[in-house]
């Protein structure tokens, strides 16, 4: 049998994916075969899985502590923003193409083909589909297009569970809005209401009236939680607590693979900022991190404009430490050269000069997981010569650098360091807790605890099992 649950939300960010997976974790231990999906998702922070396929990192995410192989068939379109309205397509894990959002739009029908594709293929493993809708179902200029909303419940004729954030305020409104302007309304079976404060009681005037004007019940009123889980969206991290921590990220405007830094920020360890901080020395920054991004170039001269680039270059000269990540590798090199255009609309920009050499940006795309053996001692981020690091490669640039040394045996250029200068194109390299730790070891941060995520997915569980209705939640699947 078939089974299928979709999570629709009243707007972005109101908490769509952590449900998703908290539900979808807490569906799989009751014994259903189940699979996270999202037909569209729109995000910069994505990962390499089997294959060298991309997905959304939220769909990792999600299937990894749901306890399955991620497969490319739960996010069969990716959208990774690049500028000027415009987006890479992927489609299956691979990258299909640029377009603007106009020109994306005259795909619809071939892409909702792609997605029907990957909900058959799912259903040849798994029993049960925990759908993630994208933005709100509710935008009645798209209707035409849409292929990750009601088209999707109304395909495999799917209950709808519709979240309201009450934190944004108007919850009520958002509700009874969106209910009232979807189509296929009769699908939705019930409303969340999610990051409540205070005393739940307050709210049963408004859920009654709610529930007699839709016929629909509330099925559950979360508290609000600050879970530390990594933003899906690096467009709409917070700057968090802005306590002059000792690592300092550069957040870019198309920075992507934000994800890589939170094992830092679960350690009080790092901060972004946008700008040269006013504590700008060595005493109290400790390190700079360029991060990945989806338009380098332009990100780069955006670095120039504010002043951080040459910063960045005096912090480095008077023996700073720098890191680059992918695209912060580039940038660390003499030049970065984009002659079709892939990233955006220039065609080449200065570096900083570090590495002699240059990147050019090619037309196919690095998709890799890596388990790499390092041949470099690096005392700052307690690397020994011999260790395996883990992680994965996304980038379209290839780069020929020719001093410093290579870190990594199997491949000179996917990281190189020289002094205090380090660069790789190794996303997720401080999940790997051995760099965690020598970093707080070599500047002695004395760290946080040691966070780990199965705890907070634990306490989230905890909260769907006290406030949701269970007993109504599993008399809609039947």
């Amino acid at each position: 049998m078939k089974y299928s649950l979709m999570l629709q939300g009243t707007a972005s960010s109101v908490g769509k994916t952590i449900l998703t997976l908290g539900i979808g974790r807490i569906l799989a231990k009751k014994g259903y075969k189940i699979a996270p999906f999202k037909s569209q998702n729109m995000s910069l922070n994505s990962r390499v899985i089997q294959d060298r396929r991309e997905i959304s990192w939220a769909q990792y995410f999600q299937a990894f502590f749901i306890g399955i192989e991620p497969s490319f068939h739960m996010n069969p379109v990716l959208l990774k923003p690049i500028g000027n309205g415009k987006s890479q397509v992927i489609v299956h894990g691979k990258p299909w193409r640029i377009v603007s959002y106009k020109e994306y739009y005259k795909h619809h029908k071939y892409l909702w083909k792609k997605v029907i594709e990957s909900i058959e293929s799912l259903y040849e493993s798994y029993d049960f589909l925990i759908i993630e809708g994208a933005g709100s179902p509710a935008e009645i200029n798209l209707y035409k297009y849409e292929i990750a909303n009601m088209r999707v419940a109304k395909y495999l004729n799917s209950p709808v569970f519709l979240i309201g954030d009450i934190e944004r305020g108007g919850v009520f409104a958002s509700l009874w809005g969106t209910w009232n302007l979807v189509e296929n309304k009769e699908l939705i079976k019930g409303f969340i209401i999610n990051k409540f404060r205070g005393d739940p009681s307050i709210l049963s005037p408004g859920l009654e009236k709610l529930r007699s004007w839709t016929k629909i019940p509330v099925i559950g009123v979360l508290p609000y939680i600050d879970f530390k889980f990594p933003e899906e969206d690096s467009q709409i991290i917070p700057f968090l607590d802005r306590r002059n921590r000792p690592i300092k990220i550069i957040k870019l405007p198309y920075m992507s693979n934000s994800t890589d830094f939170f094992p830092l920020f679960s350690h009080n360890m790092a901060e972004y900022i946008t700008s040269i901080p006013l504590n700008s020395s060595k005493k109290d920054t400790k390190m700079i991190i360029l991060p990945g991004s989806r338009n380098t170039i332009h990100d780069l001269l955006w670095l120039k404009q504010n002043g951080l680039f040459s910063w960045i270059k005096e912090f480095a000269e008077q023996g700073g430490i720098i890191i680059g990540i992918c695209s912060g590798y580039q940038m660390l090199g003499e030049s970065i050269e984009d002659p079709y255009n892939i990233e955006g609309n220039y065609k080449a920009a200065n570096g900083f000069g570090f590495f002699k050499g240059k990147t050019v940006i090619k037309r196919e795309k690095n998709l890799k997981e890596r388990s790499v053996k390092t041949i470099s001692n690096i005392d700052f981020l307690g690397m020994k010569s011999g260790e395996i690091i883990k992680g994965y490669e996304i980038h379209h640039g290839i780069s020929s650098f020719e001093n410093g040394k290579p870190i990594f045996s199997d491949d000179i250029m996917l990281g190189r360091v020289m002094g205090n200068i380090f660069g790789t194109y190794l996303h997720g390299l401080f999940e790997n807790k051995k760099i965690i730790y020598g970093i707080n070891d070599f500047f002695d941060l004395n760290l946080y605890r040691d966070f780990a995520l199965e705890e907070e997915i634990e306490k989230l569980e905890d909260i769907l099992n006290e406030n949701l209705n269970w007993n109504y939640i599993e008399s809609v699947l039947c």
